[in-house]
C-alpha cells in the first residue's frame, strides 16, 4: 500500500489521546491475542473491533469543533473535527446542507477534515461536523470562513491641523472596511510609522495622538490600513497637514477628541480604549469617571497620557464614561461616552439523559445567556427539530409528548447570538415496554472519492429488539464478515494473504446492534453505484440509501 493511502486510513482511524477510547498508535503491525495481523487493513479491523467493544458505553460527544477562519483568496484551508467514540464517523454541513463532495467544487471532504486548496468566494459560508454513531448523531457548533479583503479609503479633501508647540494633536483617520479589522499605521515625512511610540500613539480606532508637539513634527500625516491576513496596504489619497505655531504660555483648555457624545461596543472580553486628547498651557489635569463616580487606575483600568484603557472587558463595563478636564478657574471640560459590552452565548445549563417508558412525557431545558440574548435552536440526530403536534419548543424549553421508539436518539440545542455559540447534547432513550419496528435514526450519505481512496458508509437504528442491519449493492447482499478477514486463509502462505489483502478491493463490515459501517479498502470504479442499507427485526424492515461515486 502506498504511503498516501496510509495517510488517508491513519486520517480515518485515528482516536485522540485524551480520549478513554483513545487506541495506541503501536497496535499497527503488531501481534495480538488473535495471531498475526499482517498488513494496514487487518490492522484496522483490528482497532475498529476493539473500539466497538472497549466503547460501548462511551457517550457521543465532540473533542474539537472546526474554528471560524479568515483566508487569501487562492489560499487553501483546512477545517477539522474530533469525536468520541472513535467508532463515531464524521460527515460535514456546509450552510445547513450534507457536503458529499459533489456538491461543493474544490472542497475535499474527509471524515474528520474539510480541505479546501483554493479559496474562492463559493465557498464562503457556514460550516459544520456532524459525528453519527449507534446511539445517533450530534451537530457541532457553526464555522463560518469567509475571504480575506480591504476596501479603498472614501475620498476626502486634506486637512489643516494646527497645534501649539509643547501641546497634544490629534490627527483623525475613517479605517475602511476590511475583513478582518484593518492595522492603522501612518506615513509620516515620507517614512512608515507602524507601532505607537512615547510620544506618538497609533490608537484602535485608526487616531494619531502626539503627546507633545515640537517644529519637527510639521508636515504631511496619511493614515494607512493594512489587512493582516492578505498583508495588503492601502493609504489615504491627501491625508492631513499639521503646522505647529509657538506657545505664548497661556491658552484655554480644549478637548480635541472626542467633539461630540461616542457609543462605542465592544466584544467581551476585548480591550477597550476610551480617547481623550485635551489640549491647553499650562497642561490640564485630566480625570476619568463612570456613572459620575471617579475612577482610579487598578487591574484591568490604567491611563496611556489621558486615554482610559480597560483591559479583557466584562458586562460590569457598561456603562457612561466622562473624561474630565479642569481648567485654572475650575471650570469643566467634559467629554462623554457610552460604553456597550457584547456578550458570546455561553450555557447556564445544559441537557440531560433521559430513559422514559413509551407514551410518556419528554422535557429538555437548554438555559442559555449572552448579549444580544442567543436564538435557541433544537436538533434530534443532527436534523433541526421542527414544532408539531407532539413537540413543544418554546425557546430555552423542549417537550415531546406520549414519546415512541421514533423519538429515541440524541437532542441538543444549539444557542447562537451572533458573536459566539454553544451547545449541549442529551440522549433519550425509550425503555422497552414493548415491541417496535426500526427507525433509520442516522442514515449513509452520498459520497464521492477518488480511486483507491478509503471509503466508510454508516447506518444507525432504532427498534425493539435492537434491529440487525444488512448492506446490499447492486450485486445483492453484501456479505463479509471481519473474522473471515483477520484469518488467513488455508492452505495458503501469510505471505500471499498479505498480498491478497493488498491487490484485492474488499468490502467489510462492522456492525453492532442497531448499528453497522460498511467500508472499501481502496475504491475502483465498478465500486460506484446504490448502496442500501437495511434494519430489520421480528416486526419488520425499512432501508435507507446512498450512492458512491468514484471518478479517476
Amino acid at each position: 500500500m502506498s504511503s498516501s493511502r496510509f495517510q488517508t486510513l491513519s486520517r480515518f482511524a485515528w482516536a485522540a489521546p485524551d480520549s478513554p477510547c483513545g487506541i495506541p498508535a503501536r497496535i499497527f503491525g503488531r501481534r495480538s491475542d488473535m495471531g498475526p495481523i499482517p498488513g494496514i487493513l487487518p490492522s484496522f479491523l483490528y482497532l475498529a473491533l476493539t473500539s466497538i467493544i472497549t466503547c460501548a458505553d462511551v457517550p457521543l460527544r465532540f473533542l474539537s469543533e472546526p474554528v471560524s477562519a479568515v483566508q487569501v483568496a487562492g489560499g487553501q484551508l483546512e477545517l477539522r473535527c474530533a469525536a468520541e467514540p472513535p467508532s463515531a464517523l464524521l460527515s460535514w454541513l456546509f450552510d445547513g446542507q450534507r457536503l458529499d463532495g459533489q456538491r461543493l467544487a474544490g472542497a475535499e471532504v474527509r471524515p474528520g477534515s474539510l480541505s479546501i486548496l483554493s479559496l474562492q468566494p463559493l465557498h464562503g459560508g457556514r460550516y459544520q461536523c456532524v459525528a453519527s454513531a449507534a446511539e445517533g448523531a450530534i451537530v457541532s457548533r457553526s464555522a463560518h470562513v469567509s475571504l480575506a479583503g480591504l476596501s479603498d479609503f472614501g475620498e476626502a479633501a486634506r486637512e489643516m491641523v494646527t497645534a501649539e508647540e509643547g501641546g497634544a494633536a490629534h490627527i483623525e483617520c475613517h479605517l475602511p472596511k476590511s475583513n478582518p479589522p484593518a492595522l492603522p499605521r501612518y506615513r509620516v515625512q515620507g517614512k512608515w510609522l507602524e507601532h505607537s511610540t512615547d510620544n506618538f500613539l497609533i490608537l484602535p480606532s485608526g487616531n494619531l495622538q502626539i503627546a507633545s508637539v515640537s517644529t519637527q513634527d510639521r508636515g504631511t500625516y496619511k493614515c494607512g490600513a493594512m489587512n493582516p491576513v492578505t498583508g495588503e496596504t492601502k493609504v489615504e489619497p491627501h491625508g492631513h497637514r499639521l503646522a505647529v505655531r509657538r506657545s505664548d504660555g497661556r491658552t484655554p483648555v480644549q478637548i480635541l477628541y472626542p467633539r461630540t457624545p461616542l457609543l462605542l461596543t465592544v466584544v467581551q472580553p476585548d480591550s477597550l480604549t476610551l480617547e481623550c486628547v485635551v489640549s491647553g498651557s499650562p497642561a490640564p489635569a485630566v480625570r476619568w469617571t463612570k456613572g459620575g463616580r471617579s475612577l482610579a487606575e487598578s487591574g484591568r483600568r490604567r491611563l496611556l497620557h489621558s486615554n482610559l484603557v480597560l483591559d479583557s472587558v466584562r458586562e460590569t463595563d457598561t456603562g457612561n464614561y466622562q473624561c474630565i478636564a479642569e481648567t485654572e478657574t475650575g471650570e469643566l471640560v467634559l467629554a462623554n461616552y457610552t460604553v456597550r459590552v457584547l456578550e458570546p452565548a455561553y450555557l447556564l445549563r445544559g441537557l440531560s439523559d433521559q430513559s422514559l417508558p413509551v407514551g410518556s412525557m419528554a422535557r429538555f431545558t437548554c438555559a442559555s445567556r449572552g448579549n444580544p440574548a442567543p436564538n435557541v435552536t433544537w436538533f434530534h440526530n443532527a436534523a433541526p427539530l421542527h414544532p408539531s403536534s407532539r413537540h413543544q419548543l418554546s425557546g430555552a424549553r423542549l417537550r415531546i409528548t406520549a414519546v415512541t421508539h421514533q423519538d429515541q436518539g440524541v437532542y441538543q440545542c444549539l444557542a447562537d447570538n451572533g458573536i459566539g455559540s454553544v451547545q449541549s447534547a442529551g440522549r433519550l432513550i425509550i425503555q422497552s415496554g414493548y415491541s417496535s419496528r426500526p427507525v433509520i435514526t442516522s442514515p449513509p450519505s452520498n459520497s464521492k472519492v477518488p480511486e483507491g481512496d478509503f471509503v466508510a458508509l454508516s447506518c444507525n437504528a432504532s427498534g425493539s429488539p435492537p434491529p440487525l442491519i444488512r448492506w446490499y449493492d447492486s450485486q445483492g447482499p453484501i456479505s463479509s464478515h471481519p473474522a473471515h478477514l483477520l484469518r488467513a486463509q488455508p492452505g495458503r502462505a501469510p505471505q500471499a494473504t498479505a498480498r491478497a489483502w493488498s491487490a484485492d478491493p474488499l468490502h467489510f463490515t462492522m456492525s453492532r446492534a442497531g448499528s453497522s459501517s460498511l467500508y472499501i479498502q481502496a475504491a475502483s470504479l465498478g465500486h460506484s453505484g446504490r448502496y442500501v442499507c437495511e434494519a430489520s427485526n421480528e416486526l419488520g424492515s425499512v432501508q435507507a440509501e446512498a450512492f458512491l461515486t468514484v471518478g479517476r
